[in-house]
């Protein structure tokens, strides 16, 4: 099997951060109008745990980042 294309990785990976982001917008907002803790407190735990798959996200697309740099250089 060949290796991915470096440039589409790293697109999917914005795209997916992108994604990523909207929905920790929508938990931010959800968590301002919740009134209950036992629903502030699900709230808090998925935008930790979407922030921890963006930082994971983040450093798998900074090696895709790389891959591109270096395929450029070897032009």
């Amino acid at each position: 099997m060949p290796d991915p294309d470096p440039l589409r990785e790293y697109m999917r990976i914005v795209r997916t951060l992108n994604l990523y982001k909207l929905q920790l917008l929508a938990i931010e907002s959800k968590l301002r109008k919740s009134s209950t803790a036992a629903r502030k407190q699900l709230l808090e735990q998925r935008h930790e745990d979407i922030a921890a798959e963006m930082e994971a996200l983040k450093a798998e697309g900074d090696g895709w980042l790389c891959k591109l740099r270096r395929a450029s250089t070897a032009l």
